[in-house]
């Protein structure tokens, strides 16, 4: 079963897992050469633009003339296209201009705007801008609704080419677009109202659901159930409650713990919590782990078998855990599980003790956080693209620290807080070193 497929311009990049187990990861636009992903483009229309960024830096005191600055100047092929941002009706995407670069970097001065005007950022090698791009020269694509089952139906991505990929699925009983969970083995709403910060009442007592736009009146409001005692850590659960009336305004605490009037930005809206809603209304979906090696892709089917969406990342059938692709040194990719793990580098170390003696990596975390990575994932600095993995420990806990050192560059031992009123900063000694086969290989393939 695909998600995806490719086109006759357009092919699907991909991470093969083995044994027929394949997840899409965005396309190849074969006849520019170049990768790119579905955006509105300047004519209105959906289609799929390199992939680059929005330039909103100026070789100029007047920000007037717009240039792309070149962080990544040590990569083997030069950047070819930037975007530059047009306005945007309220509660739609932003639409894209695309600009071809001048083919050779000049060492300017980079400005850029903010709300005192055009200040002056550094000295960096840029690349100006030479030709706006026409739309028409990118593939063009709509979105398609297609039932899935008798109360979903997913909205897919179809290119013009006869590309296609299934973007997100929707609750029609509902109303609300909807992403597998796991733990309630169901189709859960996304983005629904959060709680946090806001009370309906001048006690702050009743937390109040947030919404940070007024798109669209909302249907939920989400929130984590703690489960347990109410020290130490802990496991949380996902729970709904319908949304109540709207309120002209919010209460919130001060520093000092007292409750009074809060302001907030002006598209912002806010809502009673009202009755809790029960999970056993959702749409129900049940997870597959399809292919024969031991990555398997993790996929969804309805209630009446069809198979709807697919997860990002892979199920390891050996370990008995999901994982994701991860950049390894020597070009490889391998499935490392996304909380299990600790990225650092040899900057970020710290010590445990005033001598600087005693190496130790650490993390911030909910003090109720009850997840501890077994793995130390060492990164090392890369002058073009993302940072590779060199090696992998195994981690030990020794405990929450407020108090960590470090060296200065005179190598100086010096002391750093690492107090913190909202989360804590856990310390974990590296133990022995981890063959990297354990975690499986990857392959990343551009199907045609």
């Amino acid at each position: 079963m695909r998600f995806y497929g490719s086109g006759s311009r357009l092919f699907a990049h991909v991470y093969d897992y083995g044994g027929g187990a394949r997840e899409f990861n965005g396309w190849f636009d074969s006849e520019l050469g170049e990768s790119c992903r579905f955006g509105p483009a300047a004519d209105g229309r959906l289609r799929c633009l390199p992939n680059t960024y929005s330039m909103d830096t100026f070789s100029d005191a007047g920000c007037t003339s717009r240039v792309r600055v070149e962080y990544n100047s040590q990569c083997p092929v030069a950047p070819r296209y930037a975007a530059v941002a047009l306005p945007r009706e309220p509660c739609r995407s932003t639409p894209t201009e695309i600009w071809r670069l001048q083919a050779e970097p000049a060492t300017t001065e980079v400005y850029s705007l903010d709300a005192t005007g055009c200040v002056f950022q550094q000295t960096s090698e840029t690349y100006a801008l030479d030709v706006q791009v026409d739309p028409s020269a990118f593939v063009a694509g709509d979105l398609v609704e297609e039932p899935r089952g008798e109360r979903l139906k997913a909205t897919v991505l179809r290119a013009e080419d006869g590309a296609w990929h299934v973007e997100y699925v929707e609750d029609q009983v509902l109303g609300v677009s909807c992403s597998p969970d796991a733990q309630t083995q169901s189709c859960w709403p996304e983005d629904p109202v959060a709680i946090g910060g806001f009370f309906a009442d001048s006690n702050c007592s009743e937390p109040a659901g947030v919404a940070t736009d007024d798109c669209a009146t909302p249907r939920f409001v989400g929130s984590q159930t703690r489960l347990g005692g109410q020290t130490g850590c802990a496991s949380y659960t996902s729970t709904l409650n319908e949304v109540g009336e709207p309120l002209a305004i919010v209460y919130g605490r001060t520093s000092t713990g007292a409750c009074q009037l809060k302001d907030f930005p002006s598209r912002w809206r806010f809502y009673r919590v009202g009755a809790p809603f029960d999970p056993a209304g959702l749409a129900p979906l049940r997870e597959e782990h399809l292919g024969t090696g031991r990555l398997a892709q993790r996929v969804w089917s309805t209630a009446s078998h069809e198979r709807t969406i697919a997860n990002f990342g892979a199920w390891d059938m050996e370990r008995e855990r999901e994982c994701s692709p991860v950049a390894f040194a020597g070009s490889s990719l391998r499935c490392a599980p996304p909380s299990g793990v600790l990225f650092y580098m040899d900057a970020w170390l710290r010590f445990d003790d005033p001598a600087c003696t005693r190496k130790i990596v650490t993390d911030t975390s909910s003090a109720a956080d009850c997840n501890v990575p077994k793995f130390a994932l060492r990164e090392v600095p890369s002058t073009c693209g993302a940072s590779p993995i060199e090696s992998v420990s195994e981690l030990k806990l020794l405990g929450v620290r407020t108090e960590v050192f470090r060296r200065t560059d005179t190598g100086e031992c010096i002391s750093e807080s690492v107090a913190n009123e909202s989360n804590v900063t856990r310390a974990f000694e590296l133990g022995r070193a981890v063959d990297p086969s354990e975690f499986p290989l990857v392959t990343e393939l551009t199907e045609n």
